[in-house]
Formats: C-alpha cells, sequence, structure tokens
C-alpha cells in the first residue's frame, strides 16, 4: 500500500535559536534600549529575530543561521560598549 501524496506547503527546516545570557550587572533596559530601539536596529541590520527572556536574563536569537550569527556579533558588541562605558 502507498503513502497518500502530501500536497501544499513543504515544512521548513526549524530555523536555529541561539541563547545569548547577559551579564548580572548589565539591566535588561540597557540592551533593550529605549521602546527596543538597540534590539529592533540589531533585528533590522541582521534579519534574524530577538526577544529578550527576563525570567533568565538572556537573549534569544532565531532566523537563518547567517543572521542569527551576524545578530549574536552585533549584541556582543553592545554588550562590550555598555560594560566599557559603564552607561
Amino acid at each position: 500500500m502507498s503513502r497518500p501524496m502530501m500536497r501544499g506547503r513543504v515544512p521548513r527546516p526549524a530555523e536555529p535559536v541561539l541563547s545569548v545570557p547577559l551579564p548580572p550587572r548589565v539591566p535588561g533596559s540597557s540592551v533593550l534600549g529605549k521602546r527596543g530601539k538597540i534590539v529592533n536596529r540589531i533585528a533590522e541590520l541582521s534579519g534574524a529575530r530577538l526577544r529578550y527572556n527576563a525570567d533568565d536574563h538572556r537573549v534569544d536569537i532565531q532566523g537563518q543561521a547567517s543572521a542569527v550569527n551576524y545578530a549574536a556579533r552585533l549584541l556582543e558588541r553592545t554588550l562590550e560598549q555598555y560594560l566599557y562605558s559603564g552607561t
């Protein structure tokens, strides 16, 4: 007995998710920016989706692998800027 042919959209493989833990002394608001300005800009530049998880104090990055990697680098630079400037 043959299997019925599936019609419609072919499911895409799951997009990679990278969780970036934030240092304890870095407040989430400094990473998000006013009204999400910083994470929205990172998302715009990279094409990835970013979401701050307050319970675990981390940022989850989802999207295509290249977009996730680029967003992670931009987030890392943002964290370094905050830690070195102290603001």
